[in-house]
């Protein structure tokens, strides 16, 4: 069978993705795949609900986005946190004594972070905080 792609921009505004997952919902799309981001990924969960339409691989490794389980996204990476996490255990591993998390003071950076203190949580070992 012969596949058409068909793209659209959603300029990366939550709004615009959902708009969009909609209108191809309606010409009977098999699937979306790769979006990105986490704002716009979010906006189009509804629609994959209503449309019973699959997301493959989007561009986001959010926690919103895998907890509370969501049954039409297909993920082909890791969670920011679980990513962290395993980074933090890999660098114990090969015996580094001393990690650092700088960690954007946003979503995406708290998300991350939560993920390397348990990672270091773990392992026994402490985290100190720097804040500036």
């Amino acid at each position: 069978q012969t596949l058409e792609l068909v793209t659209q921009d959603d300029r990366y505004e939550p709004a615009a993705a959902a708009a969009a997952a909609k209108s191809l919902a309606g010409q009977g799309v098999l699937a979306l795949m790769l979006s990105r981001g986490t704002g716009p990924t979010e906006a189009m969960l509804p629609v994959l609900k209503e449309n019973r339409l699959a997301l493959i691989a989007p561009a986001t490794g959010a926690s919103s986005l895998y907890e509370p389980h969501q049954p039409y996204v297909f993920h082909l990476r890791a969670s920011y946190q679980r990513e962290a996490e395993r980074a933090v255990k890999h660098l114990a591993g090969i015996g580094v004594k001393r990690i650092t998390i700088v960690q954007v003071n946003d979503a995406f950076g708290n998300d991350a972070g939560k993920g390397a203190i348990k990672g270091l949580d773990e392992l026994k070992l402490r985290a100190q905080s720097h804040l500036r």
